[in-house]
């Protein structure tokens, strides 16, 4: 087995186990308000009759909730592990199982590809943004997650690896490092920046505590210098 097929074989292991407690886990405390952040901007551009794919959907969490607000049968999820799609599918999502590398869809067939925590785990991020750009419209979106190396994020994962060992493929690439994996035809024209303030994630389980930094969080995350220290850069890319 070559290097690039065994990270796949142990994230699809990892996720595969991961889904047993995935959405306890994933819908409260930290994760929630990064949720709540990250569907905030999808929620900002979607309209009623887009097509929308998700890269990565998992268990469907976010998913889930970016089809209240469109046709069901408009938006699709895609993931690697068959057991998170498995609780997916408890949810009445239509998700198929499927690498990010090789897309099973037509040219120009979304109006909007989204991402969250997925690209970072992937090792031929350029082929992967390739597709996804291949396979939206013109003019359509690409609202794609990735890690920042200067970030309270960044720290916090290095000392949890140290600590507890390697558990997945994990990549953090600068702003001037996403440009460049972006092809020619499309623009960048929204960056935000999510966990700025909240150094450990802990702090989002305090009651008081967690409010202030929720505050702090959503104030900063698009339109400050501070969004350059974000964990997580969501990036918005139009279609020319």
């Amino acid at each position: 087995m070559d290097d690039m097929n065994k990270i796949y074989c142990e994230t699809k292991r990892y996720y595969n186990k991961y889904s047993d407690y995935y959405d306890k886990e994933r819908t409260r405390g930290y994760y929630e308000f990064i949720n709540d952040l990250e569907i905030d901007i999808v929620n900002t551009y979607i309209k009623n009759d887009n097509k929308i794919l998700e890269v990565g959907c998992g268990t469907g969490i976010i998913l889930n909730r970016i089809s209240r607000v469109v046709h069901s049968k408009n938006i699709i999820g895609i993931d690697l592990s068959e057991k998170m799609l498995y609780e997916a599918k408890k949810k009445n999502l239509n998700v198929i199982m499927c690498n990010a590398n090789m897309l099973p869809f037509k040219n120009n067939s979304f109006d909007i590809v989204y991402s969250f925590k997925v690209i970072p785990h992937i090792p031929e991020i350029e082929n992967v943004i390739r597709d996804i750009d291949r396979i939206t419209k013109k003019d359509g979106l690409m609202i794609l997650e990735f890690y920042n190396p200067i970030s309270f994020k960044f720290l916090a994962n290095k000392i949890s690896c140290f600590f507890e060992g390697w558990k997945v493929y994990c990549r953090y690439d600068s702003l001037h490092k996403i440009k460049s994996y972006l092809p020619n035809n499309t623009k960048i024209i929204h960056i935000r920046g999510i966990r700025i303030f909240t150094f450990i994630s802990i702090l989002a389980k305090i009651p008081i505590i967690s409010h202030i930094f929720r505050f702090l969080e959503e104030n900063f995350c698009d339109n400050s210098i501070l969004r350059n220290f974000g964990g997580y850069f969501v990036v918005v890319i139009k279609k020319c």
